[in-house]
């Protein structure tokens, strides 16, 4: 895994933690220079040293672990680990289970989807958190080596949380606000898109808009922000741990992405009884219809806004 507080860790640690509770042997391999891992109750970490994803040391730190704990399933968790812990599963002959957590759309082109379909054809078991997971796999290997489980949420620690503070993010206590909280990534998240959609938003109604998140765009989502002649009233906030506690008081929580698997976000602002907005792609329709949600065009900014 690569081992942070995103959803997709989230939802490994989920797993190893239940896993070891039902009396199960669990050893987590990570890598994420600088990253100082959760404590998971009954679970052993342990720190893959790797220059970049890309090293090939995490190859052979893989078969190591292997040699010395002797497992007999492997599940890999990112793109990454499905690539090397993939060869290492194949040379080892060892049970290797790959999490599939996108749709076809997010491997419409280069050498490492590539290449990841290739070895995980040979997989013992490939499990999707969403439909769209599996047909893409469907493309691939039989019914009978994959399933579909969705994504859990720990509904107890989001009970838990109380929200937060609006001047502890930057505002009077009495704003309004609606959220976006993701991967900052421009071709999936649609990132262009929302920005115009906040920035109307902002300049017709007396209500801020909140950005949390971390990515390949964050330095133009940081840019549009500053730029923006309503800079005072969208609030970039960054990574964020304590989200939960921001979704609970905002007036309504955004995510217009063109494709998705299972995105944790949604389910989780639902939990915190947040309205939400969100695209209308195959990926929401699957958790959501329009008794819960308003549905959008995710390429008509106006629609968008009008939702919102």
């Amino acid at each position: 895994s690569l081992l942070s507080d995103g959803g997709a860790q989230r939802q490994c640690g989920y797993l190893a933690q239940a896993l070891a509770a039902a009396g199960h042997e669990v050893h987590v391999g990570f890598i994420g220079v600088g990253v100082d891992p959760p404590g998971l109750k009954g679970v052993q970490l342990h720190r893959i040293r790797a220059r970049s994803n890309y090293d090939c040391a995490i190859a052979r730190s893989i078969f190591e672990l292997k040699r010395r704990l002797k497992p007999e399933i492997i599940q890999t968790w990112c793109v990454q680990m499905d690539v090397m812990g993939g060869v290492v599963c194949g040379i080892t002959g060892t049970a290797w289970v790959l999490r599939e957590p996108c749709s076809s759309l997010h491997y419409r082109s280069g050498w490492k989807s590539w290449l990841r379909s290739r070895l995980g054809k040979a997989a013992t078991r490939v499990v999707s958190n969403s439909d769209g997971g599996d047909k893409y796999w469907a493309r691939h290997i039989p019914f009978s080596r994959r399933r579909i489980i969705r994504n859990g949420i720990d509904l107890d620690a989001i009970e838990s949380i109380a929200p937060i503070s609006r001047t502890n993010i930057g505002m009077s206590s009495d704003r309004k606000f609606v959220l976006y909280a993701g991967r900052l990534d421009g071709v999936q998240k649609n990132i262009q898109n929302l920005l115009r959609a906040l920035c109307g938003l902002v300049a017709r109604f007396d209500a801020d808009a909140v950005i949390c998140g971390d990515g390949s765009d964050r330095s133009m989502v940081e840019s549009v922000v500053r730029d923006s002649a309503f800079f005072n009233r969208i609030h970039f906030l960054g990574y964020r741990r304590d989200l939960w506690a921001i979704m609970k008081a905002a007036s309504a929580f955004v995510l217009v992405s063109h494709f998705e698997g299972m995105p944790n976000a949604v389910v989780e602002a639902m939990a915190c009884g947040c309205p939400i907005i969100v695209s209308d792609i195959a990926a929401h329709r699957e958790i959501v219809d329009e008794s819960c949600a308003l549905l959008v065009d995710p390429t008509r900014c106006s629609e968008i806004s009008r939702a919102i």
